[in-house]
């Protein structure tokens, strides 16, 4: 499955600092809207996509809203702030310095480690898809 097939092509989903909102791909029009986090938060909006909804990271708060409602279905925190986050449709994987932690898509934390004790932004890859960050600590 090729990362295309997995996003829905009539919704456009956008962060735009703690905002995240969901257009109609074609038109542009408005079809929700949610903030993440604090307003006054100076953490970076990380977001993934799979076939039903948006994970959202922001600090070390990890949101999964449905795609084309933008209805919120769980929030967590994570053991770690997120630069990189990623999604293969099963997992939910999201990264900071060297560090990894694993949800399901219920947002249950299955495992978080320090990948060979390194730190530095952490490139993520699974399901075909592939994501870097852009910070490293």
């Amino acid at each position: 499955m090729a990362y295309r097939d997995l996003v829905p092509s009539s919704v456009l989903v956008a962060g735009i600092g703690p905002h995240l909102v969901g257009a109609a791909a074609d038109t542009g029009k408005l079809l929700w809207k949610a903030t993440i986090g604090s307003t006054k938060d100076k953490d970076v909006l990380r977001i993934a996509l799979d076939e039903e909804n948006v994970i959202a990271a922001r600090g070390n708060e990890l949101w999964c809203l449905h795609q084309r409602s933008g209805k919120i279905e769980w929030k967590v925190q994570s053991p770690i702030g997120a630069t990189t986050v990623l999604t293969d449709g099963g997992r939910i994987y999201v990264a900071y310095g060297g560090e990894v932690a694993c949800f399901n898509r219920e947002g249950q934390l299955l495992w978080h480690e320090l990948l060979h004790g390194a730190e530095g932004a952490v490139t993520l890859a699974a399901g075909g898809v592939v994501v870097h960050a852009d910070y490293v600590r």
